[in-house]
Protein backbone atom coordinates (compact mmCIF):
# COMPACT_ATOMS: atom_id res chain seq x y z
CA UNK A 1 0.00 0.00 0.00
CA UNK A 2 1.69 3.44 -0.81
CA UNK A 3 -1.49 5.81 -1.05
CA UNK A 4 -1.65 8.59 1.63
CA UNK A 5 -4.76 7.99 2.86
CA UNK A 6 -4.47 4.95 2.22
CA UNK A 7 -8.27 4.23 2.40
CA UNK A 8 -11.74 4.50 4.40
CA UNK A 9 -12.15 2.29 7.59
CA UNK A 10 -15.88 2.74 8.89
CA UNK A 11 -16.26 2.03 12.32
CA UNK A 12 -19.75 1.03 14.13
CA UNK A 13 -18.28 1.79 17.77
CA UNK A 14 -14.64 1.18 17.98
CA UNK A 15 -9.71 3.31 15.90
CA UNK A 16 -7.57 2.87 12.76
CA UNK A 17 -6.27 5.94 12.67
CA UNK A 18 -2.79 4.99 13.55
CA UNK A 19 -2.74 2.82 10.23
CA UNK A 20 -3.29 6.17 8.13
CA UNK A 21 -6.67 4.95 7.31
CA UNK A 22 -9.52 7.87 7.49
CA UNK A 23 -11.80 6.37 10.33
CA UNK A 24 -15.26 7.34 10.13
CA UNK A 25 -17.01 6.66 13.29
CA UNK A 26 -20.86 5.75 14.09
CA UNK A 27 -22.06 4.67 17.12
CA UNK A 28 -25.58 3.40 18.37
CA UNK A 29 -27.11 2.72 15.48
CA UNK A 30 -30.89 1.02 14.66
CA UNK A 31 -30.47 -1.30 12.24
CA UNK A 32 -32.31 0.90 9.32
CA UNK A 33 -29.32 3.44 10.19
CA UNK A 34 -26.47 0.74 9.98
CA UNK A 35 -27.72 -0.16 6.28
CA UNK A 36 -28.26 3.26 5.21
CA UNK A 37 -24.42 3.68 6.55
CA UNK A 38 -23.12 1.26 4.82
CA UNK A 39 -25.04 1.70 1.48
CA UNK A 40 -23.98 5.18 1.34
CA UNK A 41 -20.27 4.00 2.49
CA UNK A 42 -20.29 1.44 -0.30
CA UNK A 43 -21.11 4.33 -3.27
CA UNK A 44 -18.48 6.75 -1.85
CA UNK A 45 -15.82 7.76 -4.74
CA UNK A 46 -13.01 7.74 -2.48
CA UNK A 47 -12.70 4.13 -2.92
CA UNK A 48 -11.13 4.57 -6.36
CA UNK A 49 -8.07 6.17 -4.91
CA UNK A 50 -7.90 4.36 -1.70
CA UNK A 51 -5.89 1.08 -1.23
CA UNK A 52 -8.27 -0.91 1.08
CA UNK A 53 -11.24 -0.82 2.83
CA UNK A 54 -11.99 -1.75 6.89
CA UNK A 55 -15.61 -2.27 8.38
CA UNK A 56 -15.97 -3.04 12.21
CA UNK A 57 -19.01 -3.23 13.13
CA UNK A 58 -19.82 -4.14 17.15
CA UNK A 59 -23.53 -5.12 17.30
CA UNK A 60 -26.06 -7.42 19.20
CA UNK A 61 -27.20 -10.21 17.39
CA UNK A 62 -30.43 -12.32 16.66
CA UNK A 63 -30.37 -15.57 14.76
CA UNK A 64 -30.97 -13.90 11.32
CA UNK A 65 -28.66 -10.90 11.63
CA UNK A 66 -27.02 -7.74 13.29
CA UNK A 67 -29.55 -6.08 15.58
CA UNK A 68 -27.99 -2.58 16.39
CA UNK A 69 -29.71 -0.72 19.05
CA UNK A 70 -33.36 -2.64 17.56
CA UNK A 71 -34.90 -4.44 20.66
CA UNK A 72 -35.78 -7.57 17.90
CA UNK A 73 -36.25 -8.32 14.50
CA UNK A 74 -34.87 -9.73 11.70
CA UNK A 75 -31.53 -7.85 11.67
CA UNK A 76 -29.16 -7.07 9.16
CA UNK A 77 -27.64 -10.06 7.13
CA UNK A 78 -23.52 -10.56 7.54
CA UNK A 79 -23.94 -11.58 3.56
CA UNK A 80 -25.60 -8.62 2.99
CA UNK A 81 -23.31 -6.11 4.39
CA UNK A 82 -20.41 -8.22 2.25
CA UNK A 83 -22.80 -8.48 -0.98
CA UNK A 84 -22.46 -4.23 -0.53
CA UNK A 85 -18.77 -4.08 -1.31
CA UNK A 86 -18.61 -6.47 -4.40
CA UNK A 87 -17.47 -5.26 -8.02
CA UNK A 88 -20.80 -4.98 -8.63
CA UNK A 89 -22.42 -2.69 -5.91
CA UNK A 90 -18.55 -1.03 -4.92
CA UNK A 91 -16.61 -1.22 -8.35
CA UNK A 92 -14.31 1.05 -6.63
CA UNK A 93 -12.71 -1.68 -4.78
CA UNK A 94 -12.68 -4.08 -6.88
CA UNK A 95 -9.20 -5.81 -7.16
CA UNK A 96 -8.51 -4.33 -3.03
CA UNK A 97 -8.73 -5.58 0.15
CA UNK A 98 -11.78 -5.33 2.15
CA UNK A 99 -11.02 -6.38 5.50
CA UNK A 100 -14.63 -7.10 7.95
CA UNK A 101 -13.79 -7.46 11.47
CA UNK A 102 -17.59 -7.95 13.26
CA UNK A 103 -17.69 -8.76 16.81
CA UNK A 104 -21.82 -9.98 17.36
CA UNK A 105 -22.99 -10.53 20.83
CA UNK A 106 -26.63 -12.88 21.47
CA UNK A 107 -29.65 -11.14 22.92
CA UNK A 108 -30.54 -12.78 26.15
CA UNK A 109 -32.06 -16.13 25.72
CA UNK A 110 -29.76 -17.29 23.35
CA UNK A 111 -26.66 -19.60 23.96
CA UNK A 112 -24.05 -20.57 21.62
CA UNK A 113 -21.82 -23.69 22.24
CA UNK A 114 -18.67 -23.74 22.70
CA UNK A 115 -16.85 -23.97 19.33
CA UNK A 116 -12.93 -23.27 19.68
CA UNK A 117 -10.14 -24.34 17.28
CA UNK A 118 -12.46 -25.17 14.46
CA UNK A 119 -11.17 -24.66 10.90
CA UNK A 120 -14.46 -24.72 8.69
CA UNK A 121 -14.40 -24.66 4.63
CA UNK A 122 -17.24 -24.77 2.80
CA UNK A 123 -17.45 -24.89 -0.87
CA UNK A 124 -20.67 -24.81 -2.57
CA UNK A 125 -21.89 -24.58 -6.28
CA UNK A 126 -24.15 -26.18 -9.00
CA UNK A 127 -24.88 -29.56 -9.26
CA UNK A 128 -25.27 -29.22 -12.88
CA UNK A 129 -21.90 -28.16 -13.38
CA UNK A 130 -20.44 -31.02 -11.16
CA UNK A 131 -22.10 -33.78 -13.54
CA UNK A 132 -20.62 -32.27 -16.43
CA UNK A 133 -18.77 -34.83 -18.28
CA UNK A 134 -14.61 -34.41 -17.70
CA UNK A 135 -15.54 -31.52 -15.10
CA UNK A 136 -13.05 -32.05 -11.64
CA UNK A 137 -14.00 -29.80 -8.59
CA UNK A 138 -11.64 -26.65 -9.13
CA UNK A 139 -12.00 -26.41 -4.92
CA UNK A 140 -10.78 -29.99 -4.84
CA UNK A 141 -8.41 -29.83 -6.91
CA UNK A 142 -6.76 -26.94 -5.52
CA UNK A 143 -7.37 -28.01 -1.60
CA UNK A 144 -5.75 -31.19 -3.00
CA UNK A 145 -2.96 -30.04 -4.03
CA UNK A 146 -2.24 -26.79 -1.57
CA UNK A 147 -2.58 -29.45 1.61
CA UNK A 148 0.33 -31.40 -0.22
CA UNK A 149 2.26 -28.65 -0.67
CA UNK A 150 1.62 -27.28 3.10
CA UNK A 151 2.67 -30.84 4.21
CA UNK A 152 5.53 -30.62 2.32
CA UNK A 153 6.76 -26.66 3.48
CA UNK A 154 4.61 -26.79 6.88
CA UNK A 155 2.36 -23.92 5.71
CA UNK A 156 -0.49 -22.53 8.10
CA UNK A 157 -4.00 -23.64 7.08
CA UNK A 158 -5.42 -20.16 7.08
CA UNK A 159 -2.75 -19.69 4.24
CA UNK A 160 -3.21 -22.40 2.60
CA UNK A 161 -6.93 -21.62 2.38
CA UNK A 162 -5.78 -17.85 0.68
CA UNK A 163 -3.98 -19.91 -2.05
CA UNK A 164 -7.61 -22.22 -2.72
CA UNK A 165 -9.09 -19.32 -2.32
CA UNK A 166 -7.10 -17.34 -5.32
CA UNK A 167 -7.49 -20.48 -7.18
CA UNK A 168 -11.60 -20.58 -6.87
CA UNK A 169 -11.90 -16.82 -7.49
CA UNK A 170 -9.33 -17.23 -10.56
CA UNK A 171 -11.98 -19.73 -12.06
CA UNK A 172 -14.75 -17.76 -11.07
CA UNK A 173 -13.48 -14.91 -12.82
CA UNK A 174 -12.80 -16.66 -15.83
CA UNK A 175 -15.91 -18.88 -15.80
CA UNK A 176 -18.86 -16.71 -14.02
CA UNK A 177 -21.71 -19.08 -15.34
CA UNK A 178 -19.73 -22.10 -13.59
CA UNK A 179 -18.70 -20.05 -10.01
CA UNK A 180 -18.32 -21.68 -7.15
CA UNK A 181 -18.51 -19.97 -3.68
CA UNK A 182 -16.84 -20.36 -0.95
CA UNK A 183 -17.24 -19.38 2.79
CA UNK A 184 -14.27 -20.12 5.15
CA UNK A 185 -14.91 -19.29 8.91
CA UNK A 186 -12.22 -20.63 11.83
CA UNK A 187 -11.69 -20.27 15.47
CA UNK A 188 -8.37 -21.81 15.73
CA UNK A 189 -6.34 -19.91 18.49
CA UNK A 190 -2.79 -21.41 17.32
CA UNK A 191 -1.18 -21.40 14.31
CA UNK A 192 -2.19 -24.95 12.29
CA UNK A 193 0.44 -26.49 10.52
CA UNK A 194 0.22 -29.73 7.94
CA UNK A 195 2.67 -32.19 9.14
CA UNK A 196 4.10 -35.53 7.95
CA UNK A 197 4.17 -39.16 9.83
CA UNK A 198 7.41 -39.10 9.61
Amino acid sequence: MQSRTRGLCVIIDCLFESLSFRVSLHSLLSVQDMLSTLQDVSKQREHYTADAFICCIISRRCSSGLLGTDPRGSGLGLDYIRQLFTPEFCPGLAGKPKLFFIQSYEVSGEVLPADADVFWSHCSTEEHQLKMVNHRSVYLQSLRGELQEAQRRRIHMVDVHMAVNGAVYDHNYKHPRSSYSVNLRHTLRKHKTIQTNE
